[in-house]
């Protein structure tokens, strides 16, 4: 019988006890790597029984492997990972060697069941990629995600207008973006604010056509409790929610005059004001307007501030249309199938020579949009690898494009009333908007469409829509 195991028998009872009570599981073997003694912390944990383990010849295999490493070298050894065979148990075991005057009479492991302690680990790890999760959407709702390298492109036209807006990026004035439905306008807001001082900070976008005007005060300013029923809390508007970064205004020409009297406000004094409250907010806001409609002459028939005009106009950046940069629908073109390969599990390798003589040949009077649109369109058609010309589908448009205003007289000719006797006003405006609907279609991407044929805006539109009970 070993030394060691003389040793164990000649413990006391108390000194036993001890190590029964123990948690960690606790085995011990001599010189000769024989078991000695085992705890029940450890035949619970790996699930061996107490009488077999006694006088067991360590084994290399887990869970002897450690101990007899330790006593075979005579240094300890940590955290070895073992998880007993039929149970979901992970424990890590740690062994030392026993060293009496110099030599060693055998050694010591102790295992502890980690299995709670790598469940929590892994559930903070799910929090942690929640958090991650929602801080990345929170930063896509707040935070603009375009840049120039976006702005597809490198005709001479395209490229001045790139220059300008570079330099207009590092300051801290009003841009006013300027150019038809589709040509890109929030894309530069996005690249602009990304390209200044205040990239990193929240960049918020409102749309002021698609928002009912009497909630649209409420989004820019916010509100106090009580201001109004169902005000039950405070509430920061888009102005404070933007402080130090950058707000872009999209269809500025949509506000209605009051509105645009607090605005102009705002831009003058830095200061916003909730509804229902007194105490004017100082906010450091960098303003990018956008709109596709003519402020001028807005401005001449007192449908827009000249102040505001003024105040906003002092950086003005007019985005081509895409029929003033032709040369750039190559490039275009294999950015946006590259995309819809993407979204659509295509693997589109791009489009025949007379697909592309036929866009080429096209006037595009919804820009880019509706060369997304188009493509998206055969997309979704072909099977084949490359896009064949009789799949676009390109409505007939008047050589050289035309103004909304243009487009809306020729599509849509009023009767002159010689035929069926003079019609009202009201009448004509009634048959004019059922046109352009059946035209363009009732979906929110027609009726845009059919707004700008028609030469008003969208909000507009939808008014006319319902007053008239279509």
């Amino acid at each position: 019988m070993s030394l060691l195991k003389n040793s164990l028998k000649s413990l006391t009872p108390e000194i036993l006890a001890i190590l029964d009570c123990a948690l960690e599981g606790i085995m011990i073997a001599d010189a000769g790597c024989m078991v000695c003694y085992v705890n029940p912390a450890y035949v619970k944990m790996t699930g061996r029984n107490a009488k077999k383990e006694i006088s067991r010849l360590l084994k290399p295999e887990p869970p002897f492997g450690p101990l007899r490493q330790a006593i075979g070298t005579g240094k300890p050894v940590y955290g070895y990972r073992y998880q007993p065979e039929g149970s979901k148990a992970e424990l890590i075991v740690n062994a030392s060697p026993l060293i009496v005057e110099r030599r060693i009479r055998g050694g010591v492991s102790f295992c502890q069941d980690i299995s709670d302690v790598l469940e929590l680990t892994r559930k903070l790890s799910q929090r942690n990629l929640l958090v991650e999760s929602l801080t990345e959407k929170l930063a896509g709702l707040c935070g603009a995600r375009y840049s120039f390298d976006n702005i597809i492109g490198t005709s001479s036209k395209l490229r001045k207008v790139l220059e300008i807006a570079r330099k207009a990026a590092a300051g801290a004035s009003t841009v006013l973006l300027t150019g038809e439905s589709g040509t890109g306008k929030e894309l530069f807001a996005h690249a602009m604010h990304n390209a200044g001082p205040r990239a990193g900070q929240p960049f918020l976008k409102i749309n002021c056509a698609a928002i009912p005007e009497n909630l649209l005060e409420n989004e820019f300013f916010g509100h106090e409790k009580g201001a109004f029923t169902g005000a039950v809390a405070r509430k920061m508007g888009l102005f404070e929610r933007a402080d130090g970064g950058t707000i872009f205004l999209d269809e500025i020409g949509d506000m209605s005059l009051s509105l645009q009297s607090k605005l102009l406000r705002v831009l003058e004094d830095g200061g916003v004001t909730r509804l229902g409250g007194w105490q004017p907010v100082q906010v450091d806001v960098r303003v990018i307007v956008a709109t596709n409609r003519d402020l001028p002459r807005m401005v001449r028939e007192g449908l827009f501030r000249e102040e505001l005009y003024y105040r906003v106009n002092v950086v003005d950046i007019a985005i081509p249309s895409l029929r003033e940069r032709m040369q750039d629908i190559p490039l275009l073109t294999k950015h946006i199938l590259k995309r819809l390969n993407r979204e659509l599990g295509k693997q589109l390798a791009g489009i025949e020579p007379g697909a592309m003589k036929k866009l080429l040949a096209y006037r595009w009077p919804g820009n880019i949009r509706e060369l997304e649109n188009v493509l998206e369109r055969a997309a979704n058609l072909v099977d084949t690898v490359r896009i064949p010309a009789e799949v676009l589908l390109l409505p007939e448009v008047p050589p050289g494009g035309m103004m909304a205003k243009e487009r809306a007289k020729k599509a849509f000719p009023a009767d002159d009333g010689r035929e069926q006797g003079i019609m009202s006003l009201t009448e004509q405006e009634r048959l004019l908007i059922q046109r352009a609907l059946s035209v363009y279609g009732t979906t929110l991407k027609g009726k845009r469409a059919a707004a700008e044929a028609l030469g008003i805006s969208l909000a507009t539109l939808y008014k006319r829509i319902k007053t008239s009970n279509f």
